[in-house]
């Protein structure tokens, strides 16, 4: 008897957005097909390129049962969708907050809603006006940003 442990830690559930027992039970069954499908248990040869190894049969079994076993269970989520759907989500989320952030910033101007344009014209000098009086701490927004939401690229 043969048994094969799939181990998913803090980031890949985050990958899937497992964030509950319910998130689990509703994804393992991806979880666990796409970890055994993106991870090979290879058969060393004499080529010294691993990636054109064997994989070993029961490595092969593994998947194949897995596959069959846990098909009935698994959903339509793929870690791609999941990152597709939290990276929509994120840009929802900013999408919602700019309209209020420029109307708010427009009126404390002196603007009006038919002003928008000008609104608009006003938050683009300031942006660029910010980023060349600070390349720094501009750098370093993007930066936190790309760490803040590396993965969900």
């Amino acid at each position: 008897m043969w048994r094969i442990e799939i181990r998913a830690g803090k980031d890949e559930l985050d990958n899937w957005n497992i964030k509950t027992f319910a998130n689990l039970e509703e994804k393992a069954a991806s979880l666990i097909v796409a970890t055994l499908e993106a991870i090979r248990y290879t058969m060393p040869t004499n080529d010294l390129e691993a990636s054109r190894w064997p994989d070993h049969p029961l490595w092969s079994i593994a998947h194949e049962v897995a596959a069959d076993v846990l098909a009935p269970y698994a959903t339509a989520a793929t870690r791609g969708k999941v990152i597709e759907g939290l990276r929509a989500a994120a840009l929802n989320h900013f999408r919602s907050l700019l309209p209020g952030l420029i109307a708010s910033y427009g009126y404390l101007r002196g603007y009006h809603s038919n002003d928008l344009p000008a609104v608009l014209d006003q938050v683009a000098i300031l942006v660029r006006d910010y980023a060349a009086r600070n390349p720094k701490a501009m750098a370093e927004k993007f930066r936190r940003a790309a760490e803040r939401y590396a993965l969900l690229q």
